[in-house]
């Protein structure tokens, strides 16, 4: 696989926590809990990624780790639990998450619903295609073609609607199926931030098909 030019749009890897106070409690602060429950992606090589023994490792679950100790959290009294785009909202107004260290693209829709804080890192858009496609050289080729994001995503809707470009869409539950579906040629492209594309392409460059 390879990446190549994608939309000039920035997404932010930030910490959101929930806007409804009565998700904690209307008289319990995040400072004031046993232990901190923070949500990490899960499928993303580079940014957070679930190994074989189920350890959550990455760039995000550093960060993770290290906000959580400046807020008096030892690693001890941190529970890490993998997340999807999908699901981000949802788990935090719920209560079932104290706080999201992820990519997470700040929107005004999205500023209804949850507190962000940051960012700690800015993303530019890309897109992954297979090594071997030679018709997608910038967004603009996308019109037509089949497009592929995680499911809970915006980086399809920034195409779309954002630069009024056609596409044949497919909404993954997470990017690695987005992965497999490119491989095995389901679709021409999968588009989101360039880093958990460049952690996807380091993992396994030489991959038969990509």
């Amino acid at each position: 696989m390879r990446l190549t030019t994608g939309p000039a749009a920035a997404a932010a890897l930030v910490l959101a926590l929930t806007g409804c106070a009565s998700a904690l409690g209307d008289e319990t602060s995040v400072l004031d809990l046993a232990t901190i429950t923070v949500g990490v992606k899960y499928d993303q090589p580079g940014t957070g990624l679930r190994g074989p023994d189920g350890e959550l490792t990455g760039f995000d679950v550093d960060v993770a780790h290290d906000i959580a100790e400046r807020l008096g959290y030892p690693p001890d009294r941190v529970e890490l639990v993998g997340v999807t785009s999908a699901e981000r909202e949802d788990l935090l107004i719920s209560g079932e998450v104290d706080i999201v260290v992820a990519t997470y693209s700040i929107t005004q829709a999205r500023k209804t619903q949850v507190t962000f804080a940051g960012p700690y890192y800015v993303a530019q858009q890309d897109l992954l295609v297979r090594a071997e496609e030679t018709h997608i050289d910038d967004v603009r080729d996308l019109e037509g073609r089949r497009l592929c994001q995680g499911r809970g995503s915006n980086s399809a809707r920034r195409i779309t609607e954002g630069l009024g470009i056609e596409v044949e869409q497919t909404d993954a539950p997470s990017y690695g199926d987005c992965v497999d579906a490119l491989r095995d040629g389901e679709v021409d492209a999968m588009s989101t931030d360039n880093l958990i594309l460049a952690g996807f392409l380091a993992r396994d460059p030489d991959a038969s098909g990509w």
